[in-house]
């Protein structure tokens, strides 16, 4: 799910201000004792019980791991996917990206990602983010979706992780060098805000732990 995060505080020398954020709603998380992959009339399909039945909405990405099949040929379907039909039927969804053929030897887990758009206006190291994790603390992973000019990880469609928000705390700033992360594409990604010239971040919970708490975002930058 995409969140806009509209505007940003602009902070200087000696200088206070109220952290504008935005919130986002509680993230998915799934497991199931195994995953089935297949690919049906050229649409990709990821079943599990209870998987299906609208679960996630039409357009979420989710982050599938766990998903290994070690039996030859081994099987690896661990990787993020952008779902078509959250209700093909109570047990099954169709997503976008490409699945391999397998049934997981393990329980697999499927996470909602929750895609926070930001939209930086200083140069490089001059923004931070600011995420507050609801009353309950969760440990979040954070990805920064890599720029055109930054070589993105060449494992399959994996995110490149930066860093964990760990249940220790609920507050973080998190500083970000813009030029690694600046999207360059044109595209629209809800409503009509644009990809171009945003930083786009994603948080999903760490393996096997469901997140229950609100998570808030804003955007801080320094002059």
């Amino acid at each position: 799910m995409y969140i806009d995060v509209p505007t940003s505080i602009d902070l200087v020398r000696d200088d206070k201000k109220i952290i504008t954020v935005v919130a986002s709603a509680a993230t998915i998380s799934f497991t199931d004792s195994q995953m089935t992959f297949s690919t049906v009339a050229g649409v990709s399909r990821i079943a599990a019980t209870g998987l299906g039945g609208d679960l996630f909405a039409d357009g979420d990405q989710i982050i599938v791991r766990n998903s290994i099949k070690a039996a030859a040929p081994a099987v690896n379907n661990d990787g993020v996917y952008t779902i078509i039909d959250a209700n093909i039927d109570a047990n099954t969804i169709s997503v976008i990206e490409p699945v391999i053929a397998a049934v997981s030897d393990g329980a697999g887990q499927a996470d909602e990602i929750d895609t926070f758009i930001l939209h930086p206006t200083k140069r490089i190291e001059q923004v931070c983010i600011y995420v507050v994790v609801g009353a309950t603390p969760a440990s979040l992973s954070v990805s920064f979706v890599p720029g055109a000019f930054w070589a993105a990880s060449t494992k399959k469609n994996i995110p490149e992780t930066q860093g964990d928000l760990l249940l220790a705390n609920n507050t973080y700033f998190i500083q970000v060098e813009t030029a690694k992360y600046l999207q360059t594409e044109s595209l629209i990604l809800t409503g009509t805000v644009n990809k171009k010239g945003t930083l786009l971040m994603r948080l999903f919970p760490l393996a096997s732990t469901a997140l229950t708490a609100e998570v808030s975002v804003g955007l801080v930058q320094l002059y």
